[in-house]
């Protein structure tokens, strides 16, 4: 009764490949990122070993996509096979609705994902106080260190609980 696989991200690839193997069915590879450069303190040897893991798996999936046409362009490249794209983000043609609606209301931003270190969240909350005050921050993820951090570097700027809030962290199946 299962008529594919998805897998999202390398660190569910080889256990799909392992499923599609003994029951024959096929594999959608859903690279939300490139992995191998996914974690910023990555060392060079890791980075080389994900790269190499991946190369080696993707061939054996039957359908590739990733988030954007630069980054399937990258990954056909490394990995010698087609990546389709399906953005993680509205078009920038729509961004005349957000002119829009700021001139009227409050525009909502929401970041949900993981606090980690190079993933530009301490960027965009230094930045956060250049953009119109009508711009309101949401961020969500899990708690852990670098959360912590990103709260105190809110603070820091005077917006924390004005135009930049954490929300609470929901469960993946309620995201």
């Amino acid at each position: 009764g299962i008529d594919m696989i998805i897998s999202t991200d390398l660190d569910t690839l080889a256990a799909s490949l392992i499923v599609k193997s003994i029951y024959k069915i096929p594999v959608l590879y859903d690279a939300h990122e490139y992995y191998p450069d996914s974690d910023v303190l990555r060392l060079s040897y890791e980075r080389q070993f994900f790269a190499n893991l991946e190369k080696n798996l993707v061939p054996y999936t039957d359908v590739r996509q990733t988030v954007s046409p630069g980054l399937a362009k990258i990954m056909k490249e490394d990995y010698n096979t087609r990546f389709s794209f399906v953005p993680n983000c509205e078009p920038l043609r729509k961004l005349k609705i957000f002119k829009k609606t700021l001139e009227k209301d409050n525009c909502d931003f929401l970041y949900q994902g993981n606090f980690a270190p190079g993933r530009g969240v301490d960027l965009l909350i230094d930045a956060w106080a250049k953009t119109n005050s009508k711009a309101i921050l949401f961020l969500r993820g899990p708690d852990n260190a670098e959360k912590s951090k990103m709260i105190e570097l809110a603070k820091k700027t005077g917006l924390l609980n004005k135009r930049i809030y954490f929300s609470e962290s929901v469960k993946e199946e309620d995201l």
